[in-house]
C-alpha cells in the first residue's frame, strides 16, 4: 500500500498550525472573507460536505442534456433584427434572444423604446424569415399573451419557445404594467393553457441585479414573483403540474465567479422546494438561463468586457444553465458591431467544444467549499421568500415599499465598496488607459410602429383556453398587436416606480465625464516623490491609477529627490511639466518630515492644490499642521474625494451620477 504523500492532519492541527504562521493574528479575521451577499468563505473546509439532495438530483438530471447558446438579438429595427438572427444561427448559435422594446411590452403603439417592436405577424415574419431558430427566448414583459400569438405565425414548429412573462420583473424595470398585475395573471394562465409547447412562465432576476441587487436577494425576489405567479395561474385553473413544468428561470450572472456557480447549483433545489410547496412532489427540470448582469459591463475601454463577459460564461457553463447568452462587448455602447457579436458567440463554443466545460455534468459538484457555499445561497434566498411571504407577498411587499427598499440598501451597500475601490473596475476604476480611443455604436431606440400595430380592431375572443388560439388567428388575419390587446378587454395598468439600473462603473464615469465636459486637456498632477524608490514607489502608482481613474492627467516624478532638496527640485518639476495641483507619494514614516516643506514650496510655485497619498492621522502630531488639502487612501471613498478635487481645481459641476 503506498504511504500518503502528506501525513492525515485534522482541522484543528492545521488551524493551529496556521495560527503560529500568523505570529497570534486572529486567524477568521486574517483568512476568512466575506461575499458581497454577507456569505462566510473559509480558508479551508472539511473533506467531505453534505449535499443538498435536491441540488444534486437535479444537477445530475442534466446527464445527456446539451448546453444551448442562445444569443441576444440587439437592433433598433425589423431589418436589422433579421440580419443579426441570420448572422448567430450560421455563426453556430442554437437560437436567438429577443428583447421587446417598451412600447411592445405595454402595448403602447405610441411608445417606442430600446429593443424591437415588431407589431403584427408579418414584422415577426420579416424578422425571423425563413431562419428555424432551435431556441427562441423573447422577453415580452407583462404583454405576453398578445405578443405570443403575433409571433406564433411566423414560428417554425423546431423551434422551442421560452417566454419571460414575470410581471413583476416587467413593473420593476417598466414601472408600468398594460393592465392590473391580477388581470395580466389571468392572461399567463390563458397563455400556458394555449400554447403547451412553449415554457411561458419565465422567471427574470435581471431587473433586481442591474438595479443594485446582489445574488441571494436577486434569487429570493425571483422566487416570490414565481410563488405568486404559480398561485395566481393555479387558481385561474391550469394544474399544478403543468404549471410548474411552464416555470423557468433566468439568472444575472455577476463579478463573482464562484458565487455565480453557486446560484445556478442552488436555483435547481430551490426550484424542487418551490414545486414541492404546490404539491408537485417531483417536478421535472426546469431551463435554467444566464447571461451577464448589463450592470458589470463598461462603457469606457469596453474591450475589458470581454474578460467580464468570459468569466460569467464560464460560470454558467460550469454552473449547470440550460441555456447560456454572452453579451457582446460593445453592447453596452448601442448596436453591437459584427466583431462584438462574433467573439460573444464564439465564446462559449470555444469553452465548450475545446475546453469541454460541458463534457462533465456538475463538475464542481461535491467540492465541499462550492457545496456550502451552494446550501449558504439556496438557505438565504429561501429565508427571504419566507420573509415576504409573511409580508403578504411580493404585491404587499411591492406596494409597501419594502422591494424598492431591500434593492436600495443592497445597492448602497455595494456602490459604498465600488467608490472606495475595495471592488476595482478594470479599465475604469483602476488601470485606466489614459489613451484610450472612444467608441461609439448606432442607437437602439426604436421608432413607434403607430397604427400596423393597431390593425384589426375591434375584436372579440373567447378567454380561457381556447384565447390564444383566437388571438393567433385574429393575428393571421392582420390584426396588430396592439389590437389584439384591445381584444382582451384590460383595465387600467398598474404604475409604480421602477427599479432604477445602475452601471457599477457610473460614479467613476462621472468624474471622467466632468473633466471632459470641461474642454481642452485634463488637469495635470504631479506626483510628489521624495526618498529612495523602494519607499514610494508603490504609493505613487496607485495614485496614478487612481487619477487617471478620475479623469486627470498625474505625472510621476521619478527622482525621488532628497529630503533636504526636495522641496526646490520639486516646486521646479510642477512648473516644468505644467501641473496645476500635486499630491505628496512619500512613506509614512518620511511623511511628517517634509509635509511642509514640500507642501509650502509646491504652493508657491503654483499649485492650486496639494494633496497627501495617505491617512490624515499621519500628520496629527505636527504642529503647526501643514496646509493639506485633501488626502486619497486605500479604503476612502475617493469618488467624493476626486469630486472635490476637481471642485477645487474650478471644473463646473455636472449633476449627480
Amino acid at each position: 500500500m503506498t504511504e500518503p504523500l502528506f501525513p492525515p492532519t485534522s482541522l484543528a492541527e492545521w488551524r493551529e498550525e496556521v495560527a503560529r504562521e500568523l505570529n497570534g493574528a486572529d486567524l477568521d479575521r486574517a483568512l476568512v472573507s466575506t461575499t458581497r451577499e454577507g456569505l462566510k468563505l473559509q480558508p479551508v473546509y472539511p473533506g467531505s460536505a453534505p449535499r443538498d439532495p435536491f441540488v444534486a438530483a437535479a444537477c445530475q438530471a442534466r446527464l445527456g442534456r446539451p448546453t444551448r447558446l442562445v444569443q441576444p438579438v440587439l437592433a433598433a429595427s425589423i431589418a436589422e433584427a433579421h440580419d443579426a438572427v441570420v448572422e448567430e444561427l450560421h455563426g453556430g448559435a442554437d437560437g436567438v434572444w429577443l428583447r421587446l422594446a417598451l412600447g411592445a411590452r405595454l402595448g403602447r403603439a405610441d411608445v417606442g423604446g430600446t429593443g424591437l417592436w415588431p407589431p403584427d405577424a408579418a414584422a415577426w415574419r420579416g424578422l425571423l424569415g425563413a431562419s428555424r431558430p432551435g431556441t427562441l427566448v423573447l422577453d415580452a414583459g407583462a404583454n405576453a399573451l398578445p405578443v405570443v400569438a403575433a409571433l406564433r405565425p411566423a414560428l417554425s414548429a423546431e423551434t422551442t419557445l421560452l417566454v419571460l412573462s414575470d410581471p413583476y420583473a416587467a413593473l420593476a424595470e417598466d414601472g408600468a404594467l398594460p393592465a392590473s398585475l391580477p388581470r395580466i395573471q389571468a392572461e399567463l394562465a390563458e397563455l400556458t393553457l394555449g400554447a403547451p409547447g412553449a415554457t411561458t412562465l419565465g422567471v427574470s432576476g435581471a431587473a433586481y441585479a442591474e438595479a443594485g441587487a446582489d445574488l441571494t436577494l436577486t434569487l429570493g425576489l425571483s422566487l416570490a414573483a414565481a410563488a405568486e405567479t404559480l398561485a395566481a395561474v393555479i387558481d385561474a385553473g391550469v394544474p399544478a403540474e403543468r404549471a410548474v413544468a411552464a416555470l423557468w428561470w433566468s439568472v444575472p450572472m455577476g463579478r463573482d465567479l464562484l458565487m455565480n456557480v453557486a446560484a445556478l447549483r442552488a436555483m435547481r433545489g430551490l426550484h424542487t422546494r418551490l414545486a414541492r410547496a404546490f404539491g408537485v412532489a417531483a417536478p421535472g427540470l426546469a431551463p435554467l438561463h444566464a447571461a451577464p448582469n448589463a450592470a458589470t459591463l463598461t462603457q469606457r475601454d469596453p474591450h475589458t468586457n470581454l474578460l467580464r463577459v468570459t468569466s460569467a460564461t464560464f460560470a454558467a457553463l460550469v454552473g449547470g444553465a440550460d441555456l447560456v447568452s454572452a453579451t457582446p462587448f460593445d453592447a453596452p455602447l448601442g448596436q453591437p458591431s459584427a466583431l462584438g457579436r462574433r467573439i460573444a458567440r464564439n465564446t462559449p463554443q470555444v469553452l465548450l467544444a475545446e475546453s469541454h466545460l460541458g463534457d462533465v455534468v456538475d463538475p464542481l459538484g461535491g467540492a465541499p467549499a462550492v457545496e456550502a457555499l451552494t446550501d449558504a445561497v439556496g438557505r438565504a434566498a429561501w429565508a427571504l421568500l419566507q420573509e415576504i411571504s409573511a409580508e403578504g407577498g411580493l404585491s404587499a411587499s411591492w406596494r409597501a415599499g419594502k422591494v424598492h427598499e431591500r434593492v436600495s440598501q443592497a445597492q448602497r451597500a455595494w456602490t459604498a465598496q465600488l467608490r472606495a475601490r475595495k471592488a476595482t473596475i478594470v479599465g475604469v476604476s483602476d488601470y485606466v488607459d489614459p489613451t484610450e480611443a472612444p467608441l461609439t455604436r448606432p442607437s437602439l431606440v426604436t421608432t413607434p410602429p403607430g397604427a400596423a400595430a393597431l390593425a384589426g380592431g375591434p375584436l372579440r375572443v373567447d378567454r380561457g383556453a381556447s384565447a390564444l388560439a383566437a388571438l393567433q388567428a385574429a393575428a393571421e388575419a392582420g390584426a396588430g398587436v396592439c389590437g389584439l390587446a384591445a381584444a382582451l378587454d384590460r383595465d387600467e395598468g398598474e404604475r409604480e416606480p421602477p427599479l432604477p439600473s445602475r452601471l457599477d462603473a457610473a460614479p467613476f464615469d462621472a468624474l471622467r465625464a466632468r473633466v471632459e465636459a470641461a474642454g481642452g486637456p485634463a488637469p495635470r498632477v504631479l506626483l510628489a516623490t521624495v526618498g529612495p524608490v523602494g519607499e514610494w514607489k508603490a504609493r505613487s502608482t496607485w495614485t496614478l491609477n487612481l487619477l487617471r481613474a478620475g479623469g486627470l492627467d498625474p505625472v510621476e516624478d521619478e527622482g525621488g529627490a532628497s529630503p533636504e532638496d526636495a522641496p526646490a527640485q520639486l516646486a521646479a518639476r510642477l512648473q516644468a511639466v505644467g501641473a496645476v495641483a500635486a499630491v505628496i507619494c512619500v512613506s509614512d514614516a518620511r511623511l511628517p518630515g517634509v509635509a511642509g516643506p514640500v507642501a509650502e514650496a509646491l504652493r508657491a510655485a503654483g499649485a492650486a492644490q496639494v494633496w497627501v497619498a495617505g491617512r490624515p492621522a499621519t500628520l496629527k502630531e505636527l504642529s503647526p499642521a501643514p496646509r493639506i488639502d485633501g488626502f486619497v487612501y486605500a479604503g476612502a471613498d475617493v469618488v467624493s474625494a476626486l469630486d472635490g478635487l476637481l471642485s477645487a481645481l474650478g471644473l463646473p459641476e455636472q449633476g449627480s451620477w
